[in-house]
């Protein structure tokens, strides 16, 4: 989400500065307890499943010693392992920070004060409740959205084509702003865990944060037409300083996509001879197409007949060019009648130009 407008309260850094200790203990110790958590089922798929009452004990996540554990073990994080993290930290600041101001803008602060001193009304008690959960949701849909924000685009071209079996977020706390963010980076530890098999590498932790944390984002803004008290935030906008960041009520952030390459829309039929290479070229986008989003796989792999490269050789003019064409094009009219996603990367200019020795 970006936006120049002067219209939008500004959140300093000074701002987060007050905020920045607890999110650095909370990175080394994220405890929660929680009804839900991850694990493998007979088939080897990791899902959520729910935790009996009695097993249900207050657990401490350590994300810093497991980010050096997806660093190799080392002293010094890889630099998409830091990414990660200090978006993490820094998501947290903005999350407590924005929460403060709504306790301040709904009067929430002073119904904690009652509280405390036993001294409300049922009336006051629902509201208080009802505001407790709606500051919640602002402290870990900020830090959501910030983290999907920061992490949108980058590294694109390496992280695009990683699949992870990711199983959604299993459960975010909804009591107070520093128990839902415990409840965010524990369930994050725990996907980041060796127990998962999941992160083997900076990569795959980026790829994680971006699903995990749109995956959080999406679902509080989902229930926020269940969230009473919520105008003090939603009538408000916030930008952060020096950032095109923008927080506008529970509207989730506007990411930077990853937007296939051009490329010159060509039928088949447009192409003349060359009948075996039209065939294969045809064979073979059938096949791509064949890709399977539930168990994240081509089965043709499976079947070890598919075929990872195809190398055009002709002197120019005999339709290379228009074949590769042709065969996006097809692709991408399969994609859009099967709901597949599609992504057209052509190769680095300076393959194509380069030239074939004769003989």
């Amino acid at each position: 989400m970006s936006n120049g407008s002067d219209s939008h309260l500004k959140i300093s850094t000074v701002d987060l500065q007050a905020q920045m200790p607890w999110a650095d203990r909370t990175l080394t110790q994220a405890k929660y307890v929680s009804a839900k958590r991850l694990s493998r089922n007979a088939e080897g798929k990791l899902s959520v499943r729910l935790v009996p009452p009695a097993e249900q004990t207050a657990e401490t996540v350590n994300l810093l010693q497991l980010a050096s554990e997806i660093s190799g073990n080392s002293s010094v994080l890889t630099v998409e392992v830091n990414k990660v993290v200090s978006t993490i930290r820094d998501g947290m600041c903005i999350g407590l920070y924005l929460a403060s101001q709504y306790e301040k803008r709904s009067g929430l602060d002073v119904l904690r004060q009652q509280n405390a001193g036993k001294a409300m009304s049922p009336a006051q008690a629902v509201e208080f409740n009802g505001k407790g959960t709606v500051c919640s949701a602002i402290a870990m849909f900020a830090a959501a959205a910030y983290v999907s924000h920061e992490l949108s685009g980058y590294k694109d071209d390496k992280i695009a084509p990683i699949n992870l079996d990711f199983s959604g977020v299993p459960e975010l706390a909804y009591k107070t702003p520093q128990i839902g963010l415990m409840s965010l980076v524990y369930h994050f530890g725990a996907y980041c865990s060796s127990d998962t098999h999941l992160v083997n590498n900076g990569l795959e932790m980026v790829k994680l944060a971006l699903l995990y944390f749109q995956a959080a984002m999406n679902e509080i803004h989902e229930k926020e037409g269940s969230f009473s008290f919520k105008e003090p935030f939603t009538e408000v906008s916030y930008q952060l300083e020096d950032s095109d960041f923008l927080v506008s009520g529970f509207t989730p952030v506007d990411h930077k996509v990853v937007v296939s390459g051009e490329f010159r829309r060509v039928s088949f039929g447009d192409i003349v001879g060359n009948r075996r290479a039209k065939h294969q070229a045809i064979r073979l986008a059938m096949m791509l197409c064949c890709y399977d989003m539930t168990r994240k796989m081509n089965p043709f792999l499976e079947l070890l007949s598919f075929s990872l490269t195809r190398m055009g050789l002709g002197k120019p003019g005999t339709g290379k060019s228009l074949q590769i064409a042709a065969t996006a094009t097809k692709v991408e009219e399969l994609c859009d009648k099967l709901g597949l996603p599609f992504l057209f990367w052509p190769m680095p200019g300076w393959i194509h130009s380069r030239a074939v020795p004769e003989g």
